[in-house]
């Protein structure tokens, strides 16, 4: 079965790069975070701890966390960020903020760079989702007997495969919307604002927020999970994170049209 829309809704993004010997990071968080707020002052500080400093954008939420062991930048869809950044947006920020980390904590030693992107097909329902994944007949209907079944009701699948270095995983599962929309924004959808005379711009700048929000989250989708990662990444030498990420979300954004047979 096809999606309702040929184009998903990009539910998240999430970016890491793994190093050892980052322990400088309990002399130095502070030196780092101020770095980040002085070159970006509309991020602030929600947590700084012995464990992981965390960085976050006031406008969209996007969220910078980094440690003695690990970096990463997460960027997900919530009740109040309906659309995400570009991920050319999404890379420059990566790829700024691990060129700071990397600098100020002195880090040589990479041991993983990873890419994973959470696509949503848009399905009527949640059965509807369901036999989408079944109609991709990964177990092909004759071979139901060995398994002792004679059809599948449900099914999730993971695949994983490598092409020049780089582990790509591609998970799909069939799911219900799990992001509370407020009630107060879905009523917002359906004002009708010429019944407000007195505050009909407020009312107006409301409904197409509002419909917005509710729009970009389906009830019930198809999940297309990619996740692209390299062990021993030659970082900085021979890989710009940056064209890592926006390269992975190009090979992800194929193989999600692939399991529907679509195009774009």
């Amino acid at each position: 079965m096809s999606p309702q829309r040929t184009s998903p809704v990009i539910h998240k993004l999430i970016y890491e790069l793994r190093y050892d010997y980052g322990y400088t990071y309990l002399d130095r968080c502070g030196a780092v975070i101020n770095n980040i707020l002085r070159e970006n002052p509309d991020w602030f500080i929600p947590e700084a701890t012995p464990q992981r400093g965390i960085v976050q954008r006031l406008q969209d939420d996007v969220k910078f966390c980094f440690g003695s062991l690990k970096l990463d930048l997460t960027h997900e869809q919530s009740g109040t960020v309906a659309e995400l950044v570009s991920i050319e947006e999404f890379a420059r920020i990566a790829d700024t903020f691990t060129k700071t980390v990397v600098e100020r904590l002195e880090l040589l030693d990479f041991t993983r760079i990873g890419f994973r992107t959470w696509r949503l097909f848009e399905m009527s329902t949640f059965d509807v989702a369901k036999q989408a994944i079944v109609d991709l007949e990964a177990v092909p209907k004759d071979k139901l007997h060995l398994l002792g079944m004679d059809q599948v009701d449900e099914l999730s699948l993971q695949i994983v495969a490598e092409t020049e270095g780089v582990m790509t995983r591609l998970a799909v599962a069939a799911v219900q919307q799990n992001i509370e929309v407020a009630p107060a924004m879905r009523k917002a959808a359906t004002q009708v604002p010429h019944r407000f005379p007195s505050g009909q711009r407020r009312v107006l700048l409301d409904k197409v927020k509002a419909e917005k929000l509710v729009k970009h989250f389906p009830a019930y989708a198809v999940l297309v999970d990619t996740d692209h990662h390299t062990d021993d990444p030659p970082y900085p030498e021979r890989l710009s994170v940056s064209e890592f990420i926006t390269s992975s979300f190009a090979s992800g954004s194929e193989l999600a049209q692939r399991v529907f047979h679509l195009k774009g």
